[in-house]
């Protein structure tokens, strides 16, 4: 992207754009789907941050047509390359086609090596228990039970990057550059907030519940596809060819396993089993007909079988157990 485009588009975003520079700025985008996808990146990192970075590239024509100049100087070309039979002069033909891609490929490596420093990934696995963890930045993450986070040992200055299979909470510091989260088929793009994500179902399903500030939630591979959160709401992607949703949420209980308390106020009976469920996975079921009963209930350091008990109280249900399996049945929503 050259310089005039970058500072053109820069202006662009900050609504002080120029007749003349905005056509030039239209010409570009309609020459090929590359410039409009660039754009686009732009665009969402101008939406975060308010700024755009710009990096100088190195400056590769002239520097391989140096090195041209150099080789043709020294080397003669009617030689022939030593127990091989092959003149030199092909050989360094062919050498100058695929020293080239030679280069880029090892740019290219360097360039996505060092993205966090350069620096060992390290693998977390919770298992059964969940766990709670301070990154390098100083962002803290609380990992929930069954999932696997991935995260480097010491992040680059230009971005902080980690994965997560199952879910986790994040408390993100502002270091000034964009935090992002692979989650399977999506990612989440921040700078500093606190936002929960769950990708348990492989992809399939991801959510995102911003508790502070806003994320840029995205498909992967379909970057168009994304919507920006913020406090309150939830962000729902359910594979690929669908759009990813975006809704308020009312659930005070979308990170209760960090906080260790469930908090439940005129919500119906589905929802709180859900809700426990999810908090002690377990597998629970509701009798249909005590579904739309509504409950209110504060718990703190809960154990499932308290809050068990003071649900079939109030509706007058038994618990039941059953291999892996609990039942809540019987009762009505008069009680």
């Amino acid at each position: 992207m050259n310089t005039e485009i970058y500072h053109i588009v820069a202006e662009q975003f900050k609504g002080r754009i120029t007749t003349s520079d905005q056509q030039v700025l239209q010409e570009w985008l309609d020459t090929s789907a590359d410039n409009r996808e660039v754009y686009a990146e732009l665009e969402k990192v101008w939406k975060l941050t308010g700024t755009l970075e710009q990096t100088t590239p190195a400056d590769v024509d002239s520097e391989w047509a140096r090195f041209v100049e150099q080789r043709d100087q020294v080397i003669p070309l009617s030689r022939r390359l030593p127990g091989t039979g092959l003149n030199l002069k092909v050989f360094y033909r062919y050498a100058a086609v695929l020293l080239p891609l030679f280069m880029v490929s090892a740019l290219v490596y360097f360039m996505v090596s060092g993205r966090n420093g350069g620096s060992d990934w390290i693998t977390l696995t919770t298992g059964t228990n969940r766990q709670q963890l301070t990154l390098s930045d100083g962002t803290e993450v609380w990992v929930n039970r069954n999932s696997v986070f991935r995260y480097a040992n010491k992040f680059s200055s230009r971005e902080r990057k980690v994965s997560i299979k199952g879910e986790a909470f994040f408390k993100v510091a502002k270091t000034g550059s964009p935090f992002l989260v692979d989650a399977g088929e999506t990612q989440v793009r921040v700078l500093g907030t606190r936002f929960n994500v769950n990708n348990y179902k492989e992809g399939r399903l991801t959510e995102v519940v911003v508790e502070e500030g806003k994320v840029l939630f995205e498909e992967k591979s379909r970057t168009r596809n994304s919507v920006m959160l913020e406090a309150g709401e939830k962000g729902t992607y359910l594979g690929k060819r669908t759009p990813i949703s975006k809704q308020a949420d009312f659930n005070n209980n979308a990170a209760s396993w960090v906080n260790q308390q469930l908090s439940f106020d005129n919500v119906p009976l589905q929802q709180v089993v859900q809700d426990v469920a999810r908090y002690f996975a377990v597998d629970l079921v509701l009798a249909k007909e005590l579904e739309n009963c509504l409950f209110s209930g504060e718990f703190s350091n809960p154990r499932v079988s308290n809050v068990l008990e003071v649900i079939s109280l109030s509706t007058g249900s038994r618990v039941r157990y059953e291999g892996s399996k609990i039942y809540l049945e019987g009762g009505s929503c008069a009680n």
